[in-house]
């Protein structure tokens, strides 16, 4: 409840009133402020969840008071799961923010955000209070937008604590790219203000809606939220009946509703995994994060430090942990009912609780480690999967140190085969790129190869505005990868200090060349007088069609890696993407994978060839060359294909677009070696003469 003025407070606010207005013209100068380091992981920001802790409302004088808070939050963010399971991962900073006044002092009221929000007053931000909710003003969100970029430009996890003694929080946009922040008061009498705080940070941070009795506006974009009531499909059904912390079962639990708080024309009702008592999304004070939150915020960690998270892709049936992963994180591959086939590289040295969680199609772990993770004791990795119908294939010789290490009860234990390589990550080249807005006052040198020069320093801004033919702040970006490839994951990083705020993906449906003549690649994607051109004529030189949407899994945002997972890779040369970074797109670099979460038995759309229509081989097995085409229903002869042919590890050999009538492969992979003998998966992508796309597999021996 806010506090009355009273008589008293009205003449200590008459008296405060000078130094009011003066700090509204003349605020602290924050290059005067001081940051400290409060916890270093072991890596660098590049590669970490960035805290920055801020205050508003602390003078100069207070300056100890805010560091106790922000100390005290660091404590409880450390041990507070999933966090604690990345503590080397994270890197916690806090700002000195000094302000002309205290918002503690006897007698001090919160502008009200209704009527101030686009007025600074008070103190450094200007925080406003509405009920229960502290806000940010749009000048103090620029402020800290300024103060943001200067000290922790890599920032993931903006945190500010409100110097007061009144119950509030809320998670706030800042806007222009940079991540949400958490707002919570420093101190109360009723409770806990840290753990407040990390009610504020599931929301902020991790995308997580409201559980308590009275939620506002529900979505389907919370992992905590949902209309489905059905124990087959809801979200969280990997989790059902677990009850980890002995707080209850997850289940589908109905969320009450008052009539205020359901949007208008949607009536129907919303669900969470429990009642509100037993999660902190609900209980805003005491319970820890149910297990269900726990697997968002882990994904979220995951998308943040580049770690292998593809829990809850129900549709995909392979899956890689290339080398240069350390660790499998929790809750990494949740949920993967159709998922068979695991690659693990020998630089994984620990695999996180419920990793594999309800995984039940799992037929073979190929695990490259010569020194076996230890996964004694810990019951929760495998819940729910049956051991003793999965092959688990490890280095020569060293079978009897994984049954040590707790590989126990698998069908059966063998040796890799020789031909199966360890899982890489490397991204597909990318032979050029063009995009249709671009911030004029930095010219082409803000464009040029700036997608995919590896250099993280160079990047794409943008025009600001709506434009024409574009969503807001959104700017497309066309990416030839030069031939069909596999194409089953892509990262999206943003310019420094900026984050992915929203992404989608297109593919072309054209063999051939759809970028329009005369335009200069590689570079600049118009010529520099384009610059002068309308908006709206760049838009109408940018093709526009062909182009068909692409469903995957968007992670990420709100961070400054996003990424696009393909549940069902897709062979491609042409990708463009819709990308917005707050009010323009602003890319450091693009890149491109294939065949590290995909492979061959990930392709679940594919149409396996029979004896009436699909890929014809001229002998099989063969020895040294195969001879391929393509037929279509009706006995249609395709004119040409899409052609990619993999190994049974998932890994991309050769790929081809040529006619699909007189198509010869000489058994060479893409860098002219030899390929071994075994079986491989051919993938042919064609068009029938309505323009329909037929995507075809079929099975090849090769033995010599």
């Amino acid at each position: 409840m806010i506090r009355k003025l009273t008589k008293l407070s009205a003449f200590v606010l008459l008296l405060l009133l000078p130094t009011l207005l003066q700090a509204q013209q003349n605020p602290p100068d924050f290059r005067t402020f001081v940051i400290d380091t409060l916890y270093g992981g072991n890596f660098p920001d590049e590669e970490s969840v960035v805290v920055t802790i801020m205050g508003d409302g602390f003078t100069a004088s207070e300056q100890d008071r805010f560091m106790s808070v922000a100390t005290a939050f660091k404590d409880t963010l450390l041990s507070t799961a999933p966090f604690n399971t990345m503590n080397d991962k994270i890197n916690i900073y806090a700002i000195k923010v000094i302000s002309p006044v205290s918002s503690n002092a006897p007698g001090y009221v919160f502008p009200n955000h209704a009527t101030t929000q686009n007025a600074i007053s008070n103190t450094y931000f200007g925080v406003t209070r509405n009920a229960q909710m502290f806000n940010i003003p749009n000048p103090g969100k620029d402020r800290m937008e300024t103060l943001l970029l200067h000290f922790t430009p890599l920032v993931n996890m903006p945190v500010l604590f409100v110097h007061s003694t009144l119950y509030g929080g809320l998670a706030n946009s800042i806007g222009s790219g940079l991540p949400n922040v958490g707002i919570a008061t420093s101190h109360q009498t009723t409770a806990n203000p840290h753990q407040l705080m990390l009610h504020e940070i599931g929301h902020s941070f991790g995308g997580l809606g409201d559980e308590y009795d009275r939620p506002g506006y529900g979505s389907e974009s919370y992992f905590n939220m949902t209309q489905v009531n059905d124990v087959n499909t809801v979200k969280w059904r990997a989790f059902l009946g677990l009850n980890p912390d002995g707080r209850g079962d997850i289940r589908i639990v109905r969320h009450p509703q008052a009539p205020q708080n359901v949007p208008p024309g949607n009536t129907a009702p919303w669900f969470r995994p429990r009642t509100n008592v037993d999660c902190r999304m609900g209980n805003l004070m005491d319970p820890p994060f149910c297990i269900v939150c726990q697997a968002q915020l882990a994904r979220v960690i995951a998308s943040v430090t580049g770690k292998t998270f593809f829990g809850g892709s129900d549709k995909m049936t392979f899956a890689n942990v290339p080398a240069g992963q350390d660790r499998i994180v929790n809750f990494a591959f949740f949920g993967m009912y159709a998922l068979e086939n695991v690659n693990i590289a020998s630089s994984v040295d620990s695999i996180g609780d419920y990793a594999f969680l309800r995984c039940t199609s799992l037929t073979t772990i190929t695990n490259f480690a010569e020194v076996p993770q230890n996964i004694s004791g810990n019951n929760t990795i495998f819940h729910g999967v049956n051991r003793s119908k999965i092959t688990l294939r490890v280095p020569s010789g060293t079978e009897a140190a994984y049954l040590a290490a707790g590989w126990t009860g698998f069908r059966s234990i063998t040796t890799i085969p020789a031909d199966v390589k360890e899982p890489v990550s490397e991204p597909i080249a990318i032979n050029r790129a063009r995009v249709n807005t671009w911030h004029t006052s930095g010219g082409d040198a803000y464009v040029r190869n700036a997608l995919y020069d590896g250099d993280l320093n160079t990047f794409w801004h943008g025009n600001w505005g709506t434009g024409s033919g574009r969503r807001g702040g959104e700017g497309l970006a066309d990416i030839d990868l030069g031939s069909v490839q596999m194409v089953s994951r892509i990262e999206i990083v943003a310019r420094q200090g900026r984050n992915i705020t929203a992404l989608r993906m297109l593919r072309h449906g054209e063999i051939g060349d759809i970028f329009p003549n005369g335009q200069t690649m590689g570079g600049n994607p118009y010529p520099t007088t384009a610059a002068n051109v309308s908006q709206s004529l760049i838009d109408a030189d940018f093709a526009t069609t062909g182009w068909s949407n692409v469903n995957a899994v968007i992670g990420g945002l709100n961070s400054r890696t996003a990424t696009i997972l393909l549940e069902t890779p897709i062979s491609a040369r042409y990708i463009r993407l819709g990308i917005t970074s707050g009010d323009h797109a602003q890319v450091a670099e693009i890149r491109v994978f294939g065949g590290e979460s995909g492979g061959a038995t990930s392709i679940v759309n594919v149409e396996k060839s029979n004896n009436r229509y699909g890929i014809r081989f001229a002998e099989n097995p063969v020895s040294d060359k195969v001879e391929i085409s393509v037929v279509l229903p009706n006995n249609e002869r395709a004119a040409s294909a899409n052609v990619v042919i993999y190994d049974m590890v998932g890994n991309a050999v050769w790929a081809t677009t040529a006619s699909a009538t007189g198509l010869s492969w000489d058994l060479r992979n893409s860098a002219g070696r030899i390929v071994a003998n075994g079986t491989y998966l051919v993938v042919a992508e064609v068009k029938d003469r309505n323009g329909r796309v037929h995507t075809y597999s079929a099975r090849l021996g090769v033995k010599r």
